[in-house]
């Protein structure tokens, strides 16, 4: 199944997507499964930052305003692959947290407005 046509994961995908991610990092996150996890983890991470930049924004100006855009950036920055040489571990958690903050900034984020 394409990316596109991927349904919407339900919270309690996104919790065990994160519980394993982080598990995995405890030992040697390596190997097919731990890539296909990597792969789910960007997908939500590119699902939910549009949402999450809005709850972001919607906040009034400040510190948790700079706090929640930051995070929301340092997300999109954990999409990139993992370097050469770089810890799979380290980057699996990377990814875990994003995708976990991304999503609960994606559930209080305000509607979107359609406009003309």
């Amino acid at each position: 199944m394409s990316p596109a046509t991927a349904p919407t994961p339900t919270w309690d995908d996104i919790v065990r997507d994160v519980r394993l991610a982080l598990a995995l990092a405890a030992g040697r996150p390596t190997g097919e499964a731990a890539d296909a996890l990597r792969a789910r983890l960007r997908g939500h991470i590119r699902l939910f930052a549009p949402a999450a930049d809005r709850y972001a924004h919607a906040l009034p100006p400040g510190h948790q305003r700079d706090i929640a855009t930051a995070t929301v950036q340092d997300a999109r920055a954990a999409l990139a692959p993992l370097p050469k040489g770089g810890d799979p571990a380290g980057h699996l958690r990377l990814l875990a947290k994003a995708t976990d903050y991304t999503a609960r900034y994606a559930a209080s984020a305000p509607p979107e407005h359609g406009g003309t």
